[in-house]
């Protein structure tokens, strides 16, 4: 008949509330209780999860739910069918097992903000230290082709390009072995 049998007591609490007895729920209402992109999308994971009979193939899917907690926070569960068969009846059947992967997902989420955080910090700091040493390196380059400099200030402009040139690695070198590191 496609209805819920049994539930555990946390599942009782999250779909029909604390204290409460479960009443019949069926595949629906469950895929109901999540964020689909699309109607398309929905109806599409209901097909395969009765397809699912035909290769006793097991489906798992991660998906926010669109209840959210107390404080607000979002509501991810990792949701797994198995087609299976009633041991006393033998008919078909379909085993769901949701894990609450909530706080996993918001850790994924805050390390790829941290990841951008560090990628715009990266390319600031390449602008930032790639800007003024070019103009150092330039400016001190004209400068000692100037024929009309004395041969101490050339020398000495040649340290200045030769360092900033150095410099100039230097800074590439960190800046590709943050982007290595980082993944990019």
């Amino acid at each position: 008949e496609g209805r819920l049998h049994q539930a555990n007591k946390k599942a009782t609490n999250f779909y029909f509330g604390a204290g409460k007895t479960p009443h019949e729920m069926g595949l629906e209402e469950l895929l109901d209780s999540c964020v689909w992109d699309s109607e398309d999308e929905r109806v599409k994971m209901q097909l395969s999860v009765l397809d699912m009979f035909q290769t006793s193939q097991p489906l798992q899917i991660s998906k926010k739910k669109k209840r959210s907690t107390e404080e607000g926070k979002q509501i991810w569960h990792l949701i797994t069918f198995i087609a299976c068969r009633d041991p006393v009846t033998e008919r078909p059947a379909l085993l769901v097992n949701e894990a609450d992967i909530s706080a996993h997902k918001e850790t994924s989420m805050q390390l790829v903000d941290a990841q951008r955080a560090r990628e715009a910090f990266f390319t600031a700091v390449a602008h930032e230290l790639r800007t003024p040493l070019n103009g150092i390196m330039g400016l001190a380059g004209a400068l000692v082709d100037d024929e009309t400099a004395p041969q101490a200030v050339q020398d000495k402009l040649r340290v200045i390009k030769s360092s900033c040139s150095r410099l100039a690695h230097v800074v590439g070198d960190i800046l590709d072995a943050a982007n290595f590191s980082g993944g990019s």
